[in-house]
């Protein structure tokens, strides 16, 4: 999305354009193998650093992917519970 080209893959998806499908397919291929042999290797050997990075990566695309974000009441509401949910968890994973 950010390098502008995602309209370029819902075209070519719709039109079945295999010159753009073939080579995104081998891409997404081979980044999700990629991605999961570095995901695997950072859980194993690095578990709470891995746990807070994709932490970090989650509440930073927030605004990203909800761009209408105010901290309204309702903005509010939902930070407080999220910080409740992250609490309860800590917490439930100590007394384990």
């Amino acid at each position: 999305m950010i390098m502008g080209i995602y309209d370029i893959y819902l075209v070519s998806i719709s039109t079945l354009d295999f010159n753009v499908l073939i080579p995104m397919g081998i891409g997404l291929i081979l980044g999700g193998y990629v991605f999961l042999n570095i995901s695997k290797y950072s859980l194993t050997n690095f578990p709470s650093q891995t746990y807070y990075a994709i932490l970090g990566f989650v509440l930073g695309s927030i605004f990203v992917l909800y761009p209408g974000f105010t901290f309204d009441l309702k903005g509010i509401i939902c930070i407080g519970l999220f910080l409740i949910g992250f609490y309860l968890s800590i917490y439930l994973e100590k007394i384990q």
